[in-house]
């Protein structure tokens, strides 16, 4: 795979510049060769990321719930899910995260520390699932 993205134009000046080529070899494991290129853009991303889209709590562990808020607890589930607390910006940081160690481990099930392939499979599956519902946050 060939991949040859150039810079964002300057307003007005047309649309930004790609050429992609895709080698035969490249889709025998289109997913291994997919998390070549997601994970260090994902790396990337993580490292200057400056956003943080609205994340359903659901969707992170509940250490990261601002359930310790008398504030938040008063308000209603609509309320709660806009406001922005202690933990906002951790909960992305944790999405991310998750996505990331779904596309840089996916293709390496021997590399788990603890050796428990149920639990590394669990984490995999679920960073995919965060990948697909946030996807169109991946914005700076």
């Amino acid at each position: 795979m060939k991949v040859n993205i150039g810079k964002y134009p300057n307003f007005g000046e047309g649309e930004r510049k790609s050429k992609v080529v895709i080698e035969s070899d490249d889709l025998y494991s289109l997913d291994c060769t997919l998390n070549l290129v997601i994970a260090p853009a994902l790396h990337a991303f993580i490292s200057a990321n400056r956003s943080g889209p609205k994340v359903e709590l659901k969707d992170v562990p509940d250490e990261l719930w601002p359930n310790n808020d008398p504030e938040w607890l008063a308000m209603s589930e609509y309320d709660r899910s806009w406001k922005i607390d202690n933990f906002y910006f951790d909960r992305w940081n944790y999405i991310l995260k998750e996505m990331y160690f779904a596309f840089a481990r996916a293709e390496y099930p021997n590399t788990v520390v603890d050796n428990d392939i149920d639990k590394y499979d669990d984490r995999v599956v679920n960073g995919l699932r965060l990948f697909a519902k946030y996807y169109q946050h991946l914005w700076i």
